[in-house]
């Protein structure tokens, strides 16, 4: 979809998946917190921050570009400092070419 922008107030699914969680009780870590050690019998979407609608025609927040479609929809939040440094293009490339 080139050239589309989903702004919060048409897309509040997909944007929702960027609001600050609350601070759970008891001190426990927030979702995602815990990446690179997540318990043993964790489920990922318990250790992942995420938003998943399982049927997107009974979401009546879903934006659609044209016609609905069938189906379940899930947001992950890709979130990073920034991509405008040498050594990030340079793995960017390695990652392309490794890609192709």
């Amino acid at each position: 979809m080139l050239g589309k922008t989903l702004t919060p107030a048409k897309g509040p699914v997909t944007h929702a998946v960027f609001d600050i969680l609350p601070i759970p009780p008891d001190n426990e870590p927030l979702e995602g917190e815990n990446i690179a050690a997540p318990k043993a019998n964790s489920d990922i979407l318990d250790t992942f921050k995420h938003v998943y609608v399982p049927e997107v025609i009974r979401e009546p927040l879903m934006s659609y570009c044209k016609v609905p479609r069938l189906g379940s929809y899930m947001a992950v939040p890709l979130v990073y400092e920034s991509c405008l440094s040498i050594e990030s293009l340079e793995q960017a490339v390695a990652d392309q070419t490794a890609y192709n």
